[in-house]
C-alpha cells in the first residue's frame, strides 16, 4: 500500500505502524472531534492531492455553493471508516490488525493516500479506547 505524509513524500508503512504503536500518549478524542479532525484532514489530503498534479488548490468548501459543514463531512468520512474497519476486525483483533485496518480504509477514502498521522493517531485513540465491539456497535 502506498501512502504518503503530507510533503507528498513515501511513507514506510511498517514505520509508520511502529511510530502510532509507540506515540498513543495523547488525550482520548471525542466523537465529534474525530469528525471534525477527518473533515479537515479530506480537505487538506484533496489540496495536496490536487496540487501534486500542478492543478490549483481545491478544498471542500471551494466544490459547493452551500455552507460548508465540517461535521457533517466529518461523520460521513467517519461512517464510511467504520463500515470497512468493522467488516474486517473483531474484538479480538489486535494493535496491528487495527492500524492496519486505518491505513487501508484511509488509503481508500482519503484523496492521495496522505497521511496525516496526528489525526491516524487520535482516530486509533478513538477506537482502542471503546474497543473494536462498541466502536462497530455506535
Amino acid at each position: 500500500m502506498l501512502l504518503y505524509n503530507e510533503n507528498f513524500q513515501e511513507i514506510d508503512s511498517n514505520a509508520l505502524k511502529a511510530e502510532l504503536k509507540n506515540e498513543l500518549e495523547i488525550e482520548t478524542p471525542t466523537e465529534e472531534e474525530v469528525e471534525e479532525d477527518l473533515a479537515s484532514y479530506y480537505s487538506k489530503a484533496m489540496a495536496l492531492d490536487t496540487a501534486s498534479y500542478g492543478l490549483p488548490s481545491v478544498t471542500l468548501k471551494s466544490l459547493s455553493d452551500q455552507s460548508f459543514s465540517k461535521k457533517g463531512i466529518g461523520k460521513k468520512i467517519l461512517k464510511k471508516i467504520k463500515e470497512f474497519i468493522c467488516g474486517i476486525l473483531n474484538e479480538d483483533s489486535t494493535m496491528d490488525q487495527i492500524i492496519d485496518a486505518i491505513l487501508t480504509a484511509i488509503a481508500a477514502i482519503i484523496p492521495g493516500g496522505v497521511i496525516i498521522k496526528l489525526i491516524v493517531k487520535k482516530l486509533l485513540k478513538f477506537i482502542l479506547s471503546m474497543g473494536v465491539g462498541k466502536f462497530c456497535a455506535i
